[in-house]
């Protein structure tokens, strides 16, 4: 092996290839539908009433099939904005946990 293959086969990442790209794509639908999900509906169950109308499902599929192709494109960045997603979640749930829990002393 010649020194350009042997740079060329140190270059080339599995992730990068499209069966690479097709499978983050599917494992972040399937992980981002939860997550997105739930997201939804704390915000419905404690917007809607400040709202006029509640958010709608269709923005759910939305950001579903905007992050499978942001996972189709970036496949290494995607997982650090699933955890992003995760960690807001987290910090929602720990916001409202506090005005659930208080006058319950």
């Amino acid at each position: 092996m010649n020194r350009h293959q042997r740079h060329r086969s140190a270059k080339s990442d599995p992730e990068l290839s499209f069966g690479g790209r097709m499978m983050a794509a599917l494992v972040s639908t399937l992980l981002s539908f939860p997550v997105v999900g739930l997201l939804w509906f704390l915000f419905n169950s404690r917007f809607a009433a400040f709202l006029d109308n509640p958010i709608p499902i269709s923005y759910l599929f939305w950001s579903v099939i905007a992050f499978a192709v942001l996972s189709f494109s970036f496949p290494k960045f995607a997982p650090s904005v699933l955890g992003k997603f995760l960690d807001l979640l987290i910090d929602l749930i720990d916001f409202f946990r506090h005005f659930w829990y208080i006058g319950r002393d």
